[in-house]
């Protein structure tokens, strides 16, 4: 192989890796829709974590369930919030963000009123969490997800975040 080759080849592969780096638009479009967008894809709703309330000290709102041997909830530690998978807690501001727009972040808690989910496409499970944008006003109707990658596997769990309401645009920049 010459020189362009190989750097063709190599600018291929990694290329391919990143590609792969997110949840494939049948999740995602599933998980915005609470209901499969087609017939490859399997959803189940999933009962909300039970309610430990304040059981540790410095964390409030401890919801958290196992079910079918799977293991998921929420906390709020320090003012960090978590999610909660196979018994993991994962800072929800290091999520990968994809939310179009910059002022909306990842790092909200999850409310009790939240919706979760487990989405099956290409044999592949994931988590899909709908959280409100606020527990009230007009943020109430508006929705943000988390999705979990490897939420169901040995693998490392990868959270996802998605704002995807083109309507609502901040007075003010967090920036």
């Amino acid at each position: 192989m010459s020189l362009k080759q190989n750097i063709i080849f190599l600018t291929g592969i990694i290329i391919s890796q990143f590609a792969g780096a997110t949840p494939p638009v049948e999740v995602i479009g599933s998980c915005k829709n609470s209901q499969a967008v087609n017939s490859s894809v399997t959803m189940t709703k999933l009962t909300s974590p039970a309610g430990l309330g304040d059981d540790e000290t410095d964390c409030l709102d401890h919801y958290e369930s196992t079910v079918g041997g799977f293991n998921y909830g929420a906390i709020m530690c320090n003012d960090e919030s978590y999610i909660i998978v196979k018994g993991t807690r994962i800072k929800l501001n290091t999520a990968v963000n994809h939310s179009i727009n910059p002022s909306i972040k990842p790092g909200a808690d999850i409310a009790a009123v939240s919706d979760w989910r487990k989405v099956e496409f290409n044999s592949i499970s994931y988590l899909c969490v709908s959280v409100p944008l606020s527990m009230s006003g007009d943020g109430a109707d508006v929705s943000q997800y988390y999705i979990v990658e490897n939420a169901y596997n040995s693998s490392t769990p990868i959270v996802y975040y998605y704002f995807l309401n083109k309507d609502l645009m901040p007075l003010t920049s967090t920036d």
